[in-house]
Formats: structure tokens, C-alpha cells, sequence
């Protein structure tokens, strides 16, 4: 949308206030600042939610930043330390991790050319690493969530994702004001992460329809203040996107390591 200054003296702040009220009320498009969620995360559970690592990730820098939950990691229901052999021992396997069982690490950003790898999408790229915190406690296969067959160890799934910058601002160009709305755009979860869709909170099997199937990444088992091997996981974005973020949870039993 372009807006000429007319004829008679018009302050310059008096006419870029009028051109953004005009795009917010016209605009068919959400205002800058407003996220744009691509997936919902009805389908996760709330007590599941909130031990999610969120990785938010900056196209124009290159870069990814990794905040871990605010709460500890947390036991899967009904779900009981079998160590001691009593199966109701007080301290549960705690299937869902948090920054006090572990570090995630991003690193190796990359991105491709819009098209190169999907058409009409830039593949965004990078590597993550499990580190372990424990000395005498190895990570295995979770009870909770439920992980697809013969699939063992740490088990990592991105469930919300949002856009949260893309294309779009006000500048002023050869006496014009111009006001370009934000473009919006997707972001969805790529073969990167080498699981296919799996249900990981019900036995239904998974259908295009349903948005409670998730893509993961298996980091395998993870010994006693050992690291994961890096695996590359990645997003398709629409070209117009410039930051989103994705909340991840990570799953794995706590087993007590071999003298």
C-alpha cells in the first residue's frame, strides 16, 4: 500500500501514524509482534507442556537459542522407581526431562536456497546434542510417552510450532510512506527427524487428519555423564519467514548405571 503526500504541509508522524492504523484495519494479515501458530498443542497434555525445551530460531542471524523448561523433569503417571524392587519406592523414573537431567545443545545451523530441497520452501537444518548431568545414571527407552516400536533410548519430538517474525515493516522510499504487512507464513517439521509421525500419547494410528502425531529423532541410549551422538533435525519454512520457535520434549527413563 502506498500513500502519496498530498499538496498542502502534512507532518511526517501525523501521516505514518494514519498508514499503520489504515494496514492494521485493512490488512487480512495479523500485526506485527502477533504470533502465528502452525500447529496447536491441544493434542499434548498440559502436565507434559510444561517441561518442553522451546528452541527458538532466527533465520536472519543464523542461529538457534535453547530455553529449557521451567519446571523439573517430571514422572509419567503411575509410573514408579522399580530399583529398589518394591515398585513403590517414592522417587519415580522420570520419563520427562528436564535441565536438571539434561543439556540440549544446538549447533551447525544451515539453511537452503527457497525450492532447493521442496518447492516453495527454505530447509532450515541443524544438529542437537543430549548431554547427560548424571555420573551414575544412564538415560533408556521411556515408559511415558508411549515410543514406536523397536525404537530405544532418548526419544526427542517437536509438537508447537510458531512463527514468530516474518517479512513486513514501514519504510519511507522517494517521498512515499510504504507500509508492507507481515507476510505470516508456516513452518513445519521436515524428514530431518528421521521418525516418522507417531502417536506418542494414544494407541490410534496416525492419519493425515490427525494432529496428535508427532515426527521424533531417537538419540539411543545415553550412559551415565555420556553425551548423544549429534543428529540433524530440521524445519521446511515459507521464504517470508524470519524467526519461529518450536517446543520440544525429550523422554527417557532413568536406569542407575553399571558399577
Amino acid at each position: 500500500m502506498h500513500l502519496r503526500k498530498p499538496r498542502h504541509f502534512r507532518p511526517r508522524q501525523s501521516l505514518l501514524a494514519g498508514a499503520m492504523m489504515c494496514c492494521v484495519a485493512c490488512a487480512d494479515t495479523e500485526p506485527s509482534g502477533v504470533v502465528s501458530r502452525t500447529t496447536t498443542d491441544a493434542a499434548v497434555p498440559a502436565g507434559v507442556r510444561g517441561v518442553a525445551f522451546v528452541l527458538d530460531v532466527s533465520v536472519g542471524a543464523r542461529s538457534i537459542r535453547v530455553t529449557p523448561p521451567s519446571r523439573s523433569s517430571t514422572a509419567a503417571p503411575q509410573i514408579a522407581d522399580q530399583t529398589s524392587g518394591s515398585g513403590s519406592d517414592d522417587r519415580p523414573l522420570l520419563s520427562l526431562l528436564g535441565s536438571d537431567v539434561i543439556e540440549v545443545r544446538a549447533t551447525n545451523y544451515a539453511e537452503t536456497p527457497a525450492g532447493a530441497s521442496v518447492s516453495g520452501k527454505v530447509l532450515v537444518t541443524f544438529d542437537l546434542t543430549i548431554v547427560n548431568r548424571f555420573a551414575a545414571l544412564r538415560l533408556v527407552t521411556p515408559t511415558y510417552p508411549l515410543p514406536p516400536d523397536g525404537v530405544s533410548g532418548v526419544q526427542a519430538f517437536p509438537f508447537d510450532i510458531a512463527v514468530t517474525a516474518s517479512v513486513g515493516g514501514v519504510a519511507e522510499s522517494g517521498g512515499q510512506i510504504v507500509v508492507t504487512a507481515p507476510s505470516g507464513g508456516g513452518v513445519t517439521a521436515s524428514s530431518d527427524w528421521d521418525g516418522a509421525p507417531h502417536n506418542f500419547f494414544s494407541s490410534e494410528p496416525c492419519s493425515p487428519a490427525q494432529r496428535n502425531c508427532f515426527r521424533y529423532e531417537p538419540f539411543g541410549v545415553i550412559g551415565s555423564a555420556g553425551r548423544s551422538e549429534a543428529r540433524r533435525v530440521g524445519f521446511l519454512i515459507d521464504p517470508g519467514v524470519t524467526s519461529f520457535q518450536s517446543k520440544v520434549i525429550l523422554a527417557a527413563d532413568l536406569e542407575p548405571a553399571a558399577p
